[in-house]
């Protein structure tokens, strides 16, 4: 290929390029770097603000107790619905692999609520748990007027649990990726005497480890920036009024940066909080590769 043909494709190649990078800049380098600058100062909505070095993160962790609290519900949102998650989505995705009846009409009913805006999850899973005694969980198990949501010690239990109803994003990427497996790995198992069972824990999870390292990683990054989906449950109940849930139940992290920033104009505390979610999920994101590098995974297809 001459000189000139490939500084052509280079240049149509930097073309396609150009908007995701200008988008880029744009909207996520250029908010970052604003930010990082904006933590170190004072300013408030209401005027520019002066330098105060680390003081707002001296805040956040000595002083702020909400901080601590919602991150600690943060951590526990990550961890339990992540598990709950890949797990179910893992065994649903196995079952519809093989020869199921249905199994499309199955796929698209699992990875249809995916569809769905969060608040309206949100609103239908607030009236399955509604603490009257017409709410469809109450009404069910005759607990009277048990409020789930408005209980501090089982409201972030149960919307770690109503995040099953997320289950279709990595089912489907598991489905893919069972679907990928080599039959003669199957059929040599099958031959050796393997049941179903050794047959999933021998073959089919080492061959799609890619997979679920992909979904666990993916599922740590949207489970720190966890928001709409809990936002819903803090007015669940008629007598819930504050953000995060009754007793800090339903705090989060980005509920946290919210309230400050948009309720108590606290710009530069917000970009400071901000600030330490970021590196949370940089660190998060960084563990996930270097998993992958220890585990020695590769993205090539296995033969």
């Amino acid at each position: 290929m001459s000189k000139k043909k490939e500084n052509k494709n280079a240049l149509h190649g930097f073309l396609l390029v150009m908007p995701w990078f200008v988008g880029f800049l744009i909207f996520y380098l250029y908010p970052i770097c604003s930010n990082i600058g904006l933590s170190f100062t004072d300013k408030t909505i209401w005027g520019e603000g002066k330098f105060v070095g680390l003081k707002n993160y001296y805040k956040i962790f000595f002083e702020d107790k909400v901080f601590w609290i919602c991150l600690k519900n943060t951590f526990l949102w990550v961890i339990f619905s992540n598990v709950i998650m890949l797990s179910v989505s893992l065994i649903i995705a196995n079952l519809l692999a093989g020869k199921v009846k249905g199994g499309k009409f199955f796929r698209t009913v699992f990875y249809f609520p995916c569809l769905l805006p969060p608040v309206a999850f949100g609103v239908v899973l607030g009236f399955i748990f509604s603490g009257s005694p017409n709410g469809f969980v109450n009404h069910l198990f005759g607990l009277g007027t048990h409020g789930w949501f408005s209980d501090s010690t089982l409201a972030m239990p149960t919307a770690i649990v109503s995040s099953i109803w997320y289950i279709g994003t990595p089912m489907i990427i598991f489905l893919a990726a069972i679907k990928g497996i080599n039959p003669s790995y199957q059929e040599a198992a099958l031959i050796d005497g393997a049941g179903a069972v050794r047959r999933f824990f021998s073959v089919t999870l080492p061959l799609i480890s890619q997979s679920i390292i992909f979904n666990f990683i993916m599922g740590i990054i949207n489970g720190w920036q966890v928001y709409e989906h809990i936002i819903p449950f803090t007015k669940a109940e008629g007598d819930v009024i504050k953000p995060y849930g009754r007793d800090y139940g339903l705090g989060v992290l980005l509920i946290h940066i919210y309230e400050k920033g948009f309720k108590d104009f606290e710009i530069a505390y917000a970009a400071a909080l901000g600030i330490i979610l970021l590196i949370i999920v940089l660190l998060c994101t960084l563990a996930g590769f270097g998993l992958i590098k220890k585990l020695k995974l590769d993205y090539q297809s296995f033969d």
